[in-house]
């Protein structure tokens, strides 16, 4: 697949939940029986917890993108919810989307990072449903690129640690949720980890909820991070912090220099991407931004 230069991407990254689905097909998933070759809805129970993927196939290709959802509000959507469904056909790859099976734990939670609960951590089991998939699609996984905004594209960072040979694409994340400044982490710990603290969670949980105490794990893997300057909180407390502990050099607005998007790639496969929107950590990904990274990857 290549991209066609005339066609943008929507300015909004744009959640589905049900409603929004009730015309796909839905099965419960078992790989070993094979996958749909048009889209289909995919439940599965792991005990007490049920994970939902969204899978959109495309024909003879050997990529595979997982992606991941950023906050959607209780008062719009009910679990399962998938973000940028809309834009599958723009990825050069299948397609599977997840949904984060902590939302289903209170019905006030719409942001949960994948972090799950004291009791369960869902990106362990979600990293060997990938492996799966990737599998069963006959996809190298050093051809399986996570994707994800906000508190998605932290899920899509930190399942790098879980799973060492693939890639991940993140916009605007959160690297570490205690530096978010934000209320949805206080109802997040209050709901998910009997009422920790910020400080304590740093303690208890860093594995779950900090990706530069893990910088270790991500030296040296193909990293594309998309970065809005006019973010600046996520710049400053995100995205900085993140390039130093990985050793790399950040990009600022002089780079951009007026232009509508700058990149730059260190030797150890790191791209930093950045953009400027006066819209900050609410818009979607620039299409400039977004063209560059799936451009570097084709």
């Amino acid at each position: 697949m290549s991209l066609n230069p005339r066609v943008a991407i929507p300015k909004y990254t744009g959640k589905s939940g049900l409603e929004d689905l009730a015309e796909l097909p839905r099965a419960d998933l078992d790989i070993s029986n094979g996958l749909s070759s048009a889209p289909c809805l995919y439940s599965d129970r792991q005990g007490d917890v049920v994970y939902d993927y969204l899978f959109s196939p495309e024909s003879s290709s050997n990529r595979l993108f997982v992606l991941f959802s950023g906050d959607a509000p209780r008062t719009k959507f009910t679990p399962p919810v998938f973000q940028r469904w809309r834009w599958s056909h723009f990825f050069p790859g299948h397609c599977l989307y997840v949904s984060d099976p902590t939302l289903r734990v209170s019905n006030v939670l719409g942001l949960a990072w994948y972090a799950g609960t004291q009791v369960f951590d869902p990106l362990q089991v979600i990293s060997r449903m990938v492996i799966s998939f990737a599998k069963s699609l006959g996809v190298d996984l050093s051809n399986v690129y996570t994707y994800g905004s906000s508190g998605g594209g932290f899920a899509a960072l930190r399942m790098l640690t879980l799973v060492p040979e693939i890639n991940g694409i993140c916009v605007n994340p959160q690297t570490n949720i205690v530096s978010y400044n934000n209320g949805a982490v206080g109802k997040f710990f209050n709901t998910c980890f009997g009422g920790r603290s910020r400080d304590q969670m740093a303690l208890d949980f860093p594995e779950r909820i900090d990706l530069i105490s893990q910088s270790s794990m991500l030296l040296g893997r193909k990293i594309i991070y998309m970065q809005n300057l006019m973010d600046l909180h996520h710049y400053d407390d995100h995205y900085l912090p993140f390039c130093e502990a990985l050793g790399e050099v950040p990009l600022s607005g002089v780079d951009l220099g007026g232009r509508d998007v700058c990149t730059q790639v260190s030797i150890n496969g790191f791209r930093s991407i950045v953009f400027s929107d006066m819209g900050g950590h609410s818009k979607a990904e620039a299409n400039s931004a977004f063209r560059c990274a799936m451009s570097s990857i084709l």
